[in-house]
């Protein structure tokens, strides 16, 4: 297993599309697009469901045998949404400390890639991102 890099940011910033261009290139990419699976808005469930996904992704992870990058880090980027999320006012602060116990007692040894490529950008470029993508969960009140 040789996981060179993980593609890590904030929510509409272009991880998937960097993602799916090293890809193109022949770069052996898991796809850890679990995290768009925005449901109406609870947010909280969700972030349940991808601790469970993320774990999935990362055993196959160390299972690869040719090289690896990711669309995003597994607990890392999971911890970025929920403080996001937290930031917003899409979970209470006792969801959100739940999130935070589920990751640290998630039983699971996690694999680190060599490198984190961190993608970050305008705040108001991030929100026309995620609007052109229809995401849900996009308040006017966030802007």
């Amino acid at each position: 297993m040789v996981y060179k890099a993980a593609i890590i940011g904030c929510h509409g910033v272009g991880k998937t599309t960097l993602a799916k261009r090293l890809e193109n290139k022949g770069f052996k990419v898991f796809n850890e697009a679990v995290i768009n699976k925005f449901t109406g808005k609870n947010f909280f469930l969700n972030e349940v469901q991808m601790i469970n996904d993320n774990i999935l992704i990362n055993e196959a992870i160390g299972r690869e045998e040719s090289v690896s990058i990711s669309d995003r880090f597994a607990f890392l980027d999971i911890l970025i949404y929920v403080e996001g999320f937290y930031e917003l006012g899409w979970i209470t602060a006792e969801q959100r400390r739940i999130l935070y116990f589920l990751v640290n007692h998630a039983g699971h040894d996690w694999i680190f890639p060599e490198k984190l490529l961190c993608m970050n950008d305008d705040k108001q470029l991030i929100i026309d991102n995620i609007r052109r993508r229809g995401r849900k969960g996009l308040k006017e009140s966030d802007e």
